[in-house]
């Protein structure tokens, strides 16, 4: 679970309160899902809103730009409302007043994006505690905008309606959308809102144990199964859009952790985020395929954020494993209505940086500069709108929040606009922005994979119970994974009967973590006292948390068998050998877009640190079907690359580490 938990929407007015007073008596027992009532699945919502022409930009307000120093210290007297910026988990003056003069500046256009999500703006609570490790003495403030006390003022340290106005029509002038991030599922610990309507809130006891009904991270949770609780929310968004006008999307917080009931509402038509006329992205963090198109396709959300891909994306580029691992989550679309509808990234405010995940996999910091430079074409290529996090452009590094975090080592740091003279990524953005304006196919084209390292790090076969000793099924999760939940599965460990299990992991040449876990995480075995020598049993034992891993370094990339013997399901017995003989393949990924009467446009990949031959492929190339013709053909994003095609199929030397858009 994410340590920062997370509150809040954007302002209500002050009259809501009284008019949502009637709101229950605490004691309902409706639906399970925290729906709002109602028996069944209700139709598809039909979503028409449409961002895939866009390219986004994700920001923290408080880390990105200072405008006003007026409104540093808030107007409150709260603890901990002075401006710290030394503190990784203070305040540090970033407001709405300072996004508006970045607008002005052309600071966005420039690198070719066309909207910005903000963090939420709501009010926040005053501290709730201090933060942990080094920041154990210094008040936790909410900055990040997702602990909301309440809902009818905005967040003094960002600015007032009127900023918040302003900077939505600096946006509207500058051609620019603007998405608002919002909360339904919780408040801030303490919030006014829970203190003047506890009926419509889990606390403590009354918290259950399935994602809907879960307090996130111990946080009030709201009841939307409760009469006046929905419409409550609902007039929240609509004074946003009514108040601010140029408002063109919302940022949907832990949609997963709200049931279907109420996003069928929300969603409908005439509703505040009526999907016919207005955007909404979701964040359902979560690996499955099948998980992300319900909330698309079923729950009617314009778009979902792509997280199966996003640990794809780790796993390969960043950490060295197989691009097979991309051709297996593309290879799911066929699930998705439209996977076009999909928003794509890599990295936000609650993982690691991208090139922090390439570094802890090996990486040195010009290897993960160039891992960076692969992620971001082919995160603008691949079928999705694209989302980036402030700071790519001078490649920021950063692991996850700041609550135990020394300053300048968390994803939440401030935006370094002094990088930028010595950056090339501003430019390199703006160029796959062209790209993608310049080519309708890589906005709206289908995805078709052409080629890719063949997948034969696979598990045996079985037809026994996976979870016959263990009441749950099992997998090897680790950093390899980005502690995906749950991971791929080609990492469940498969039952062979006399409680002996294995599992195929693909594992790139890095030092790793990682424990034998079920996918809720219950149990968990690891030894943290031992590393694991290849081919040498070692015991393992029941190790919950994060500082009991057990750890494994790899000098050669590979398919790795990871055999348990549970003879004792207390202590059971793991060993590692790998990786498989035979020669490497080369780890090459190409696919195209393609739309009817535009321009195809073929794209490959090569994983590793040294140059590929495409010739010496099987077949003797990438076979693009006729999508290119034969001759010479030229990187569109202008990254220098020449390859031809010849009979059909692409030839020709791909550099390391560089992806070539023809």
């Amino acid at each position: 679970m994410r340590r920062l938990a997370r509150g809040g929407l954007a302002a209500g007015i002050a009259t809501l309160l009284a008019a949502c007073g009637g709101g229950g008596d605490g004691s309902s027992s409706g639906p399970t899902d925290g729906g709002t009532g109602g028996g069944g699945n209700p139709p598809p919502i039909v979503t028409t809103a449409d961002f895939r022409d866009e390219v986004v930009y994700q920001l923290l307000t408080d880390r990105f730009a200072n405008g006003d120093a007026g409104n540093d210290g808030g107007d409150l007297d709260r603890r901990g409302d002075a401006a710290d910026p030394a503190s990784p988990v203070g305040w540090h003056g970033g407001d709405f007043a300072g996004i508006r003069r970045k607008i002005e500046e052309g600071y966005f256009q420039r690198m070719g994006f066309t909207a910005i999500w903000i963090s939420p703006v709501v009010l926040q609570v005053p501290p709730p505690g201090n933060g942990g490790g080094v920041n154990s003495t210094r008040p936790f403030v909410g900055f990040h905008g997702y602990w909301a006390d309440r809902f009818d003022r905005l967040e003094p340290h960002f600015g007032d309606v009127a900023e918040l106005r302003a900077l939505g029509e600096a946006a509207d002038a500058a051609g620019l959308k603007l998405v608002v991030d919002v909360v339904v599922n919780h408040v801030g610990p303490g919030s006014t809102l829970l203190a003047q309507h506890p009926e419509w809130f889990r606390t403590g006891s009354q918290c259950g144990s399935d994602e809907v009904t879960m307090c996130l991270a111990g946080l009030p949770d709201f009841r939307q199964e409760v009469a006046g609780v929905p419409e409550f929310l609902d007039g929240t968004i609509r004074w946003l859009r009514d108040t601010v006008p140029s408002v063109d999307g919302l940022r949907m917080d832990t949609m997963k952790h709200v049931g279907d009931g109420y996003w069928a509402q929300f969603f409908a038509a005439g509703a505040p985020a009526d999907a016919r006329s207005f955007w909404t992205v979701g964040e359902v963090f979560d690996a499955s395929v099948p998980r992300i198109g319900h909330y698309l396709d079923r729950v009617g959300s314009p778009s979902v954020f792509d997280f199966p891909l996003k640990f794809a994306i780790v796993d390969s580029l960043a950490r060295g494993g197989s691009t097979s691992r991309l051709a297996g989550v593309l290879a799911q679309d066929s699930l998705y209505a439209d996977p076009t509808r999909l928003s794509v990234f890599f990295d936000n405010h609650d993982v690691w940086r991208f090139t922090s995940e390439a570094e802890a996999g090996g990486s040195t910091g010009g290897e993960a500069d160039q891992r960076l430079d692969l992620a971001l074409t082919f995160l603008y290529t691949v079928r999705g709108t694209p989302v980036v996090y402030y700071g790519t452009e001078v490649a920021m590094r950063g692991q996850g929040d700041s609550y135990d975090k020394p300053i300048g080592a968390s994803s939440r740091e401030d935006m370094d606009f002094t990088r930028l003279a010595d950056s090339h990524f501003d430019e390199r953005l703006r160029a796959l922005a062209d790209a993608r304006g310049r080519y309708r196919a890589l906005r709206r084209g289908a995805q078709r994979t052409l080629s890719a390292p063949g997948d034969s790090c696979r598990p045996p076969a079985s037809s026994l119970d996976p979870a016959a000793d263990f009441g749950d099924r099992l997998f090897v999760r680790g950093s390899f994974d980005s502690w995906a939940n749950p991971p791929p599965e080609s990492q469940h460990l498969v039952n062979l009967g006399g409680r002996q299990y294995e599992a195929a992991v693909s594992l790139g040449a890095a030092a790793h973590q990682f424990k034998i876990a079920a996918g809720d995480w219950t149990p968990e075995f690891s030894n943290p006292l031992q590393s694991v020598v290849f081919g040498q049993p070692i015991t393992l034992a029941s190790n919950p948390g994060t500082a009991t891993n057990t750890r494994l370094t790899v000098s050669s990339p590979g398919c790795y068998a990871f055999r348990l013997d549970a003879t004792s399901t207390a202590s059971p017995v793991l060993t590692v050998t790998g990786p498989a003989a035979g020669g490497a393949e080369a780890d090459v990924f190409a696919f195209a877009r393609t739309l009817t009467g535009e321009r195809s446009i073929v794209v490959v990949l090569n994983n590793q640190e040294t140059a590929v031959d495409l010739g010496t492929l099987s077949g003797g190339g990438v076979d693009v079907g006729g999508l290119l013709p034969d001759g010479s053909v030229s990187d569109v994003t202008g990254n220098g690359v020449s390859l031809r095609v010849s009979g059909g199929r692409l030839q020709g030397v791909l550099p390391g580490l560089t992806a070539a858009v023809l």
